[in-house]
């Protein structure tokens, strides 16, 4: 392949909003993933659940900081 997207970052509009993507650059967060290639999930047309909705992000959330 020459080109193609890189970022692939897909949403189901319904309800709740569900968000699912893969960058293929090894941008690995969750410990779920660690042993996983982003890499290969990318080739394999694979995606990973994100999370969208305040109330997921607040709920999953582990460590906070505050900038001033």
């Amino acid at each position: 392949m020459v080109s193609g997207a890189s970022f692939r970052f897909v949403v189901e509009l319904k309800d709740p909003v569900q968000s699912f993507a893969v960058v293929p650059s090894n941008n690995i967060d969750l410990k779920e993933f660690k042993n996983v290639s982003a890499i290969e999930m990318w080739r394999a047309g694979k995606l990973r659940k994100q999370l969208f909705s305040k109330e997921e992000i607040i709920a999953n959330t582990v460590e906070k900081i505050t900038f001033k």
